[in-house]
């Protein structure tokens, strides 16, 4: 087992800019070896893999060709796009519409559990989830019969006070 590679001595990281957040699409992330429970025993299984930034989609037909379900395409073949269109409106999709009571209702519990852990949504988050014409808008455009589905906080295996919010599956 190898030891994770501390930050003097790893390779510098390609950085996203979107908007004013700073993404890191191959951050070292901790895996589990052996089990999945985080005891003091299991804490010292864990080594560090890294992802190589990759963008993970199916084919567009004659426009791109995909062997698979999904193939991985290099980051330098998505077309650029202006950052100044991602306010959180989400205005390349159209109007959003109005609220929907009951996933304004479901986003309001999400939000209290966990800003009892001290955690917030983002407000695109909420925005996406709780208008007419966003919310399951990803259900009518996947390929592999996803659908939104929106989880409690599921906590990490990994990262001690780090949550995750499903909201698409299949």
């Amino acid at each position: 087992m190898t030891e994770p590679e501390n930050s003097s001595t790893r390779a510098p990281r390609q950085q996203l800019s979107v908007a004013n957040v700073m993404l890191t699409p191959t951050t070292p992330l901790p895996m589990i070896i052996q089990g999945f429970g985080m005891s003091e025993q299991s804490r010292s299984t864990l080594s560090w893999v890294d992802f190589d930034a990759a963008w993970c989609v199916s084919d567009l037909g004659k426009y791109r060709a995909c062997q698979y379900t999904y193939e991985r395409y290099s980051l330098a073949s998505l077309p650029p796009l202006d950052s100044r269109q991602f306010t959180g409106a989400f205005r390349w999709l159209g109007d959003a519409g109005d609220l929907i009571p009951r996933q304004v209702m479901k986003l309001n519990g999400l939000a209290r559990d966990l800003a009892a852990r001290g955690l917030t949504l983002p407000q695109d988050f909420v925005t996406f989830q709780t208008t007419e014409n966003l919310y399951g808008s990803l259900d009518d455009v996947s390929v592999t019969g996803c659908w939104t589905n929106l989880s409690d906080p599921l906590p990490s295996l990994v990262e001690p006070d780090a949550f995750l919010v499903r909201f698409f599956r299949d």
